[in-house]
């Protein structure tokens, strides 16, 4: 596994989406993303830009792994609105965000 693949691989964990999903938003295979994660095929600069904007990241994380702040701010930012997006009480919401900030 190549270090852009680790790093595909480690984002897309983080904001808990399968090689299926990633594959959909690029309009590629599962097994694809598999490839790339692993090292087996290159990842074009054109699908590179797309994961970065997709999750919000500089492609420079990708590419070199600067901005793991960015990283960790951006899942962060991805489970509050998730819990926001579920509709529950106050109370639960901001006991929800307090767990995830602190």
């Amino acid at each position: 596994m190549n270090d852009i693949g680790k790093r595909i691989r480690m984002v897309r964990k983080s904001f808990k989406m399968s090689q299926s999903e990633l594959g959909d938003v690029l309009g590629v295979s599962f097994q694809q993303i598999q490839k790339y994660e692993k090292g087996k095929d290159r990842l074009s600069c054109d699908y590179l830009i797309k994961i970065s904007k997709f999750f919000g990241l500089p492609a420079s994380y990708f590419l070199f792994g600067f901005g793991w702040e960015s990283v960790e701010a951006t899942v962060k930012i991805n489970q509050i609105r998730n819990i926001i997006k579920k509709g529950d009480e106050t109370d639960n919401v901001i006991k929800s965000i307090k767990k995830i900030l602190c």
